[in-house]
């Protein structure tokens, strides 16, 4: 799934019945649909900038970087593997330029591979 936020890491999660975060949980958790996060306008995505990227990085959405969102659909229409670790690993290898691999925390998505 890849979620289209506005700003660079904002979406709704204070009100409990309407939270973003608690719905990526639980599809998550529920389902095994891995989320993935680019930003409406192109900026990079930094979910540690907001109090509600940071209640989406604990979700378990997986921040795409600085990767615009027509490129990311693509990648994800394109990429065919077996596991979520490995989805998440091939969504964040730059192949032709899309992702500036020095903004990717690996200690961060680490973190975020254990929740799939």
């Amino acid at each position: 799934m890849l979620l289209i936020l506005y700003h660079s890491g904002t979406a709704n999660t204070d009100l409990p019945e309407s939270s973003v975060a608690k719905l990526v949980k639980k599809l998550r958790q529920e389902k095994g649909i891995i989320f993935f996060a680019v930003s409406e306008n192109g900026e990079p995505i930094n979910l540690k900038s907001y109090e509600t990227g940071i209640a989406l990085l604990k979700a378990g959405v997986i921040p795409l970087y600085n990767i615009s969102r027509i490129v990311a659909k693509r990648k994800l229409q394109l990429l065919h593997v077996s596991s979520a670790p490995n989805l998440i690993t091939e969504m964040l290898k730059n192949q032709v330029g899309e992702l500036d691999e020095s903004m990717v925390s690996p200690t961060e998505i680490k973190k975020l591979k254990l929740l799939y």
